[in-house]
């Protein structure tokens, strides 16, 4: 029994031992650093951000930092004033489009079109990296005492794998959908700040996307392919996400991503009703890319609201994305703005009586990237 009790002991300690070792490892190196270092704070929407921050960020194309801020409200916030003493505002929701945090502030589409609203109205930046329909419709939940009055929600082909992923939407028996709250338990905290978190948290997903759309024929060649780590990162590719996404736009979608639709669906008509109940307007917003623009059209195309696409806006949207990531830069951010401030059709464009100073803007993007 001793023996027993004393081999666990071991077993335990060995284990410990190495976590700790890797951790420091993972530390040194500064893997999942940015990820390791933010506070983890009661949400509704399964994580959140902190107040009164202040958190910086490299630059996807440019050897400089870019500082962000949140007011007290947990809220991006270029001004000084708290975005809860704010009036008439426009406020974006939706997920890394929106919240920018590789761009500087005077260069986001939020802070520009700010900048040109009228001066009894405001344009806010409530978005979050990752969030998708649910957590954006959560968040606004919690900030509705705001004077929020117009929601634009800005829509990303992976929404609809968000819906997946959180878990938080579900079929009510009226025929609606229900939409969970979440929160973050006291270990979620200790596990958030462990770098060992999101390494394991990665190996999971990666396997999980690598294994989920194998033939049983497949496996023992995957497997073997798998313990190459090298060539698994430069072949590892999101495979859930693609096939949601590519599952949808067949012609044959299976049940499950039906499912996903039809809760997007009825989850969006949810949140329209309630604001329109509330003297409020609701507009989808649908990014430039080709398959953002494929996927709402499909999505939505039973959306009884206002939708917007931007696709023939943009064109190509290669010039206006970071060479080393894929969402938008500078030059993304004020071809948005411009859009949205000669846009007709969108319920605020009274609120944006100034023109957006295209030229002078690009100038300084030119400068701020060192072009002639």
């Amino acid at each position: 029994m001793r023996t027993s009790v004393q081999n666990s002991l071991l077993v335990a300690v060995s284990l410990l031992l190495g976590l700790a070792l890797v951790e420091g490892a993972l530390r040194i190196k500064g893997d999942f650093a940015d990820l390791a270092s933010q506070d983890l704070i009661g949400s509704t929407a399964i994580w959140e951000r902190p107040p009164d921050a202040v958190e910086t960020f490299q630059h996807p194309d440019l050897q400089r930092r870019v500082q962000i801020r949140f007011d007290a409200d947990g809220v991006r916030n270029h001004t000084d004033v708290a975005t809860s003493r704010k009036h008439n505002i426009v406020g974006f929701f939706g997920d890394s489009f929106v919240e920018n945090r590789r761009i500087e502030d005077r260069f986001s589409f939020t802070t520009v079109l700010d900048q040109a609203a009228i001066p009894a109205g405001r344009v806010v930046n409530y978005g979050v990296d990752g969030y998708g329909l649910d957590q954006s419709y959560l968040r606004y939940r919690k900030y509705r005492m705001h004077d929020i009055r117009h929601v634009v929600y800005v829509f990303c082909d992976n929404d609809l794998r968000n819906l997946y992923e959180t878990g938080l939407v579900e079929l009510a028996a009226d025929g609606d959908v229900a939409v969970r709250e979440a929160g973050v338990r006291p270990l979620y905290r200790v596990l958030g700040r462990l770098h060992t978190t999101y390494l394991v948290l990665t190996a999971y997903y990666r396997a999980a996307a690598l294994f989920r759309t194998l033939r049983p024929d497949e496996t023992a060649a995957k497997v073997e392919w798998f313990v190459d780590l090298k060539a698994q990162r430069a072949r590892f590719h999101d495979r859930i996400a693609d096939a949601v996404v590519e599952d949808f736009l067949s012609a044959s979608p299976g049940p499950d991503t039906l499912l996903l639709a039809r809760k997007f669906l009825l989850l969006a008509r949810k949140w329209k009703r309630e604001l329109e109940a509330e003297g409020r307007t609701f507009t989808v917003l649908v990014l430039p890319r080709a398959i953002d623009a494929a996927v709402a059209a499909k999505l939505l195309r039973e959306f009884d609201g206002r939708v917007v696409q931007t696709h023939g806006h943009f064109g190509d949207f290669g010039p206006y994305a970071f060479k080393t990531d894929y969402h938008w830069n500078e030059y993304g951010n004020l071809k948005i703005a411009e859009f949205l401030a000669s846009h007709d059709g969108i319920p605020f464009r009274a609120q944006l009586r100034h023109s957006v100073p295209g030229e002078r803007l690009k100038r300084e993007i030119d400068a701020y990237y060192g072009k002639p």
